[in-house]
């Protein structure tokens, strides 16, 4: 059985190593231990980073359960695919 994953980003935010970022704004809890003290409009204070991989394979199946060897991977995987957020 197949099943299609499809990941909707942000592309347009993917930049080249060393161009400046914009941090998001948006609402940011005062004091995390009194909300009551409410929020404040401002920059993101953390940034976080993904890095996604995915490994497509082909050709002839093993059987279940049983590893494959470094040689076997390299005759069957045809497509990696690398991205950093």
């Amino acid at each position: 059985m197949w099943a299609l994953i499809r990941y909707h980003g942000r592309s347009s935010s993917v930049v080249v190593s060393g161009t400046e970022v914009v941090r998001p704004r948006g609402q940011l809890q005062k004091n995390k231990e009194d909300p009551k003290e409410g929020s404040e409009y401002g920059a993101c204070k953390l940034l976080d980073y993904e890095l996604e991989m995915a490994f497509f394979f082909g050709g002839k199946g093993n059987q279940m359960g049983r590893p494959l060897t470094i040689e076997e991977v390299q005759h069957s995987l045809f497509f990696i695919s690398i991205l950093l957020f």
